[in-house]
């Protein structure tokens, strides 16, 4: 018997945000927004925050979908070949995935014919028209559903439009058959006017909103001056006037992550300059997505150890900084009571540090973490699973805790610092890879 059990649970530390806990008992499965087509390969338990939407797991036997939104708990298992909810309802989930696999047979195929954007948009119409058809005439509501027909009408629509944006994006190239500063008619600006004052919070929303406002923008500009320079200029321009700052900020990122290879060092520099209301460990992490995606991660480029400006207190409740650690290797485990992964990996945690010599122990600190928000669950876990090496608190709810600073998103989490401060690896081996020994003792031989 094969299973894999995934428990949600919702807390309201983020807006529109929620947090997952997945148990994959040993297997692995593939996560992805509904909407994108970045996958995460999950092969482990962890935690990691998402917002409200819909996504996709699958693996080799399975592919379904589910909706996350509500402040609740969702257990899933698959056991014998059969996908079961506990707190979802499964109606629900058959009526979700009926409708997404009709989707995905209207679109299988559909030809992104690149010469003709009309016919593709003429043929995204009728795959929009039948989808509606199916909301109004197939799709079983009920009244506990999480997810009404107005919200999956309206993801209908954002399917189309962004489908339409994502095909002139893509073929701009070919300018013998359209120009990419005319945008085809079938785009309705309206619509885009109109989603803009909604703030919705997902991510085809997002993408959307994004797409649109490039194309908008290359649409208004007067300048002939086709440099990346020029075309983020004019997006900014656009965005920065139409796009409140969460979307503006969306925005932007995905600019610098699609143009990756286009935009320079320096450059990105700039484009921090236009950043509204976001944190310096907000562009940091920007920064190295940035240098990870155009494959020239340079470790020089990361603020030392003078930049670990972030809230961190002992068990002896004192305030402290990670800048006491200079001189030494640090590995970082950042963790939290609740965090049932996290608390089982502890072990290795401890193994692993026996491995190495009372000289090597002198060169190297092993230091724990917890986002908790709650002091004394703290002290107590800490108590309960004797947990070894220096170790410190820096609540999630404060404005400039270690989740800020290092923008973590899923426990458990462990980074490694150098001698010098520098930080090598900003999401680093867990300590059950026996590989990460290794990569410590060469640390400290530098």
């Amino acid at each position: 018997m094969q299973q894999i059990n995934f428990i949600f649970f919702f807390l309201s530390l983020i807006i529109f945000s929620q947090e997952i806990s997945i148990n994959l008992n040993g297997d692995s499965i593939t996560f992805k927004s509904f909407s994108s087509h970045n996958n995460i390969i999950l092969k482990s338990d962890t935690l990691m925050k998402i917002d409200q939407g819909i996504y996709e797991f699958s693996n080799n036997e399975h592919d379904f979908k589910i909706y996350i939104n509500e402040k609740k708990i969702y257990n899933l298992s698959i056991e014998e070949g059969s996908v079961l909810f506990d707190g979802l309802s499964k109606n629900e989930f058959i009526s979700l995935n009926n409708f997404f696999n009709y989707y995905s047979s209207l679109i299988e195929n559909l030809v992104d014919n690149k010469n003709y954007p009309d016919r593709y948009e003429i043929n995204m119409y009728d795959v929009k028209k039948k989808l509606k058809n199916y909301l109004r005439n197939e799709y079983n509501f009920e009244d506990d559903y999480n997810i009404s027909l107005e919200f999956l009408s309206k993801y209908v629509d954002y399917i189309y439009y962004n489908s339409l944006c994502q095909f002139i994006i893509k073929n701009n190239k070919y300018k013998d058959n359209f120009s990419f500063n005319l945008i085809p008619y079938f785009l309705e600006e309206s619509f885009y006017y109109e989603s803009i004052s909604q703030n919705l919070n997902f991510l085809l929303y997002k993408k959307y909103i994004y797409n649109m406002t490039l194309l908008l923008s290359v649409k208004n500009s007067i300048k002939q001056d086709q440099s990346i320079k020029s075309l983020f200029f004019s997006f900014y321009k656009f965005a920065k006037k139409n796009l409140n700052d969460d979307l503006l900020n969306f925005s932007i990122n995905e600019f610098v992550f699609n143009y990756t290879s286009n935009i320079k060092p320096s450059f990105l520099e700039e484009i921090f300059l236009f950043y509204d209301n976001v944190t310096e460990k907000y562009l940091a992490n920007v920064k190295l997505k940035y240098e990870k995606r155009n494959n020239s991660f340079d470790h020089s480029n990361v603020e030392p150890n003078d930049s670990f400006k972030f809230y961190l207190e002992g068990t002896n409740a004192n305030k402290t900084s990670l800048n006491n650690y200079l001189g030494k290797v640090v590995y970082i485990d950042i963790w939290a009571s609740w965090c049932g992964p996290c608390r089982k990996l502890f072990p290795y945690s401890k193994k692993l540090k026996g491995k190495f010599s009372r000289k090597q122990l002198k060169k190297i600190s092993f230091v724990n973490i917890s986002i908790d928000n709650d002091y004394s669950k703290w002290k107590k876990s800490l108590k309960q699973l004797n947990i070894e090496g220096d170790n410190f608190i820096s609540p999630s709810k404060i404005n400039n805790s270690v989740s800020d600073f290092f923008q973590i998103s899923s426990i458990p989490r462990y980074i490694i610092i150098d001698k010098s401060g520098n930080i090598v690896d900003n999401n680093a081996k867990r300590p059950n890879d026996l590989s990460l020994y290794d990569d410590l003792i060469e640390l400290l031989s530098k």
